[in-house]
């Protein structure tokens, strides 16, 4: 076209000025400047309008200002938010044209994979002082940040008061409150005004704990108290720790004590040597007194911390052999591994008289599994949603951090439910704002069984993900590429299963489904599954099943489903197992009492590794259909003793009546298993299982144990890993540098490298007990001392107290540099563990770096 014939577009804009001086309310916070730990204080308000007391409701809480601090928060001004001036800047100006032209172009992109760019946080523990002349100190454990929130306090005749007891710790506390008041005339708020105060907390004696995050067997750290005399009295300082607990203990002794002056306004360092010998939790005691040389009453102040000895994830290992007894006995060898941690793992045998009792590990591996996207979090529940009408199976489940079962799930709940966009459906990492069609299915699966199991999913939020749902069956647009209409039918497979299996009856897109012919295997038996949901009579489902038995592989134990599908099956978490799995769930659905069932039962437990399957997916999938196997075939009630013994102790020695999930498990140390079977013969130690009564037994034998860490190879399997460090002014190294002061940052950079397109890959980057790692979300990159990559492949950042752990939704073939910042903290001497990239969904990909020690002066 010649450039007269083209559109043009004019354009103008004013600038509107609102007045809304009238809307704000001039608000004061009145708190007492100062006070000590566990006060009672009273926070006053006061709300004006043009000088005019006011009612209203106030919102006030308080929060420990240093953590405020981090992100430079502020209240925003809710005036300036619901009245803005409107700017020439603020106009936004939409060419018709331009907005129609995507709609002529080709889609290409993958249209399951969002990236998304995140940040999690780790979480720590803070500290303060009290110090009372003359008085004991009573140990200080309670260190909230956020000791008082009132989401609806009423201003009368413009005044309110709130009175609240501070916590333990020593610190400043800023008190915040908005008040809101009606316009007159009106029925909704119209005036708002923001105001705070602070109160500092402090004492005439202050001790304050230097303890580590956390510790790792083989760790040694300097635990250390600071105690600051702010009392204006010189004299004798007595400083005293003690631990509680066997997993940490002290380099020279079992307790610790200091004697010795201290001076008018100083602060003094007290540090004890200790070493983690084993996991656990330890608390720790800190207790201070100051005898004043003048003769006056003394001053205490005592603390109390937990502080946990924590074995390396990545670097502890579990074997484990199964099997099933149907005569009267069976004898095994073991044999411990090479060079392990004595006060780490051992020995367990487990014998149940159920299938589902031998999915112990790969119910494990789902609840314990350290990452957290949306499709990981919901597998971590759905062992315990899907299962929980199996009798005795949630008993058996261990689950983490002293939770109870309903903690657990709910956690869960409230985490996805965190993920849920505008749209209904769910991101993929949290913060997303996109919705993960395949995901979202998935997760409002899990949801939809967690409230049919008992627990409460938030009001309207399975309502609103299902209305989504229905838009994902959608039908394609007449000119979408065929691509486009495949991966759309994938997760329209999904969707309808969700659907029908939550009572809805999406016909339209099953009808649509059937007629499509090279659907994958898990697509079909998706598409089967909600068939016999919406309707079990339909004449169609015969033929369906007659093709979905067709692409099932048959030997005479056992079953599986080989896929050879069109296109890459990556973004929809595919595998071969678990499509094996989801197959095995539609002919339970469809055909309960058909033989291949079992098949598929025992082609899924041949295919473990190490007790559980590869990825969440497949154990996921291959828990529930297993679960579905055993309320069909195991039918022959169980009535037998056991008994599990070696020649120097008898492990169990139990009876079943009755069919039950309950596992028995008897455990031997590693420490005495490496004693006992140095004694033995060849160095293994014989174990016996002898079985006398009617029924099956199923048993695992496994093996928990922790290598050395400076004993392992680096690694590379279809995954490169390189660490480097680096220290201002010192040339970077593979190895972590020998010493470093406290205080000091460390740049870690960790290159990547794959020779193929990988998903879903995780990088898990440990960190020393010792060290804090840098989130650089909360500013504090402007004072590194060293510049660094920030990877554009990363997806999500996560920042814990142990590790910091690096996502990409996708990583291309070719190199990738991510930097990650650790400052040391506390003195002593610790392992860096290996760093290990791995694809979550194949981790037989996988590569890491060896270890290193360090050490902090």
């Amino acid at each position: 076209h010649r450039g007269e014939d083209l559109p043009r577009l004019e354009s103008a804009h004013a600038t509107i000025a609102i007045d809304a001086s009238d809307r704000a309310l001039d608000v004061e916070v009145r708190a007492p400047a100062t006070a000590v730990v566990r006060e009672e204080v009273t926070i006053e308000l006061q709300a004006r309008s043009n000088g005019m007391p006011v009612d209203g409701r106030a919102v006030v809480w308080a929060v420990d200002d240093a953590i405020l601090g981090l992100t430079n928060y502020s209240v925003p001004d809710l005036v300036r938010a619901f009245y803005p001036q409107v700017r020439p800047g603020d106009i936004q100006v939409v060419d018709t044209l331009v907005a129609t032209l995507p709609r002529f172009v080709p889609e290409l992109y993958d249209p399951f994979t969002t990236v998304m760019h995140g940040f999690g946080s780790g979480s720590g523990f803070g500290g303060g002082g009290v110090g009372r002349a003359g008085a004991g100190a009573q140990p200080r454990v309670d260190f909230r940040a956020t000791p008082l929130y009132l989401g609806d306090v009423a201003v009368t005749g413009g005044q309110a008061s709130v009175t609240f007891h501070l916590p333990d710790s020593m610190t400043r506390f800023r008190v915040l409150a908005v008040v809101s008041a009606d316009l007159t005339g009106h029925e909704v708020p119209a005036r708002f005004g923001v105001s705070d105060a602070t109160i500092t907390v402090g004492a005439p004696l202050v001790l304050r704990p230097a303890l580590p995050r956390f510790i790792r067997p083989g760790d040694r750290a300097e635990l250390a108290a600071i105690v600051q005399n702010a009392s204006g009295k010189a004299g004798q300082l007595e400083v005293r720790m003690a631990l509680d607990g066997d997993s940490i203990d002290w380099v020279t002794g079992v307790s610790a004590d200091y004697r010795g002056p201290i001076g008018v306004d100083e602060e003094l360092r007290v540090g004890f040597d200790a070493r983690a010998v084993a996991p656990g939790d330890t608390t720790v005691t800190l207790r201070t007194r100051l005898v004043p040389t003048d003769g006056s009453p003394p001053f205490e102040d005592a603390v109390r911390l937990p502080l946990r000895s924590e074995s390396e994830p990545t670097l502890t290992e579990t074997v484990a052999t199964y099997g099933t007894l149907d005569g009267a006995a069976a004898r095994l060898a073991l044999k411990p591994p090479g060079q392990v941690h004595p006060g780490i793992g051992g020995v367990s045998v487990t014998v149940t008289s159920t299938i589902l009792g031998g999915l112990r590990d790969a119910t494990a591996q789902l609840i314990n599994y350290p990452y957290g996207c949306a499709e990981q979090t919901a597998s971590r529940m759905l062992p315990l949603v899907a299962l929980a009408g199996l009798t005795g199976f949630a008993d058996a489940i261990e689950i983490p951090d002293g939770k109870t079962l309903a903690e657990f799930v709910d956690a869960g709940i409230a985490r996805l439910v965190s993920m849920q966009t505008d749209s209904g459906g769910f991101s993929y990492w949290p913060g997303g704002t996109l919705p993960h069609p395949y995901v979202s299915a998935y997760v409002t699966w899990v949801l939809y069984l967690a409230e049919q199991a008992g627990h409460a999913v938030p009001n309207g939020s399975l309502e609103r993900a299902l209305a989504y749902l229905e838009t994902v069956v959608a039908p394609p647009g007449e000119d979408a590429p065929d691509s486009v209409i495949y991966y759309g039918d994938l997760r329209r497979a999904i969707a309808v299963h969700v659907l029908a299996e939550t009572g809805r009856k999406p016909r339209a897109a099953i009808d649509r489904l059937l007629g499509q012919p090279e659907l994958p295997v898990f697509a079909k038996a998706f598409v089967i599954a909600a068939v016999a949901k919406v309707n079990p009579s339909d004449p169609r489902l015969a033929e369906l099943l007659r093709q979905l038995l067709n692409t099932i592989t048959q030997t005479p134990g056992s079953a599986s489903v080989v896929e050879t599908p069109r296109y890459d099956l990556g973004p929809a978490f595919h595998s071969d197992l678990r499509s094996s799995a989801i197959a095995s769930m539609a002919l339970t659905r469809a055909q309960p009492d058909h033989p291949v069932i079992a098949k598929l039962a025992r082609g899924l437990m041949e295919k473990r590794y190490r007790g559980a399957w590869r990825n969440t997916q497949e154990n996921a999938y291959a828990l529930v259909a297993l679960a579905d196997y055993a309320r069909v075939f195991e039918s022959t009630e169980p009535n037998f003793h056991l008994e599990a013994s070696t020649d120097h102790a008898v492990l169990i020695s139990s009876q079943w009546r009755g069919r039950s999930s309950y596992e028995r498990v008897g455990r031997l140390p590693m420490e005495e298993f490496l004693t006992l079977s140095g004694r033995s013969p060849g160095g293994t130690l014989p174990l016996r299982l002898d079985k006398k009564g009617d029924g099956r037994a199923y048993y695992r034998l496994a093996m928990t144990y922790a290598p050395s860490a400076e004993s392992l190879p680096a690694i590379g399997r279809g995954i490169d890993v390189v660490r480097t460090f680096r220290r201002d002014g010192v040339a970077a190294a593979t190895t972590a540098p020998v010493r470093v002061k406290a205080g000091e940052v460390i740049a870690i950079d960790v290159d990547v490298q794959t020779r193929s397109l990988l998903r879903y890959v995780a990088v898990n980057v440990p960190v020393p007990a010792g060290f804090e790692p840098i989130n650089l979300t909360l500013g504090s990159a402007k004072a590194l001392p060293m510049g660094g990559a920030s990877g554009w492949w990363v997806s999500h950042t996560e920042y814990h107290d142990d590790r910091v752990l690096v996502f990409a939704d996708v990583l291309q073939p070719g190199p990738h540099r991510h930097t990650v910042y650790v400052r040391a903290t506390t003195p002593g001497t610790y392992t860096f563990p290996p760093t290990r990239a791995e694809a979550m969904y194949t981790p037989e990909v996988f590569g890491r770096t060896v270890a290193a020690p360090i050490t902090i002066d």
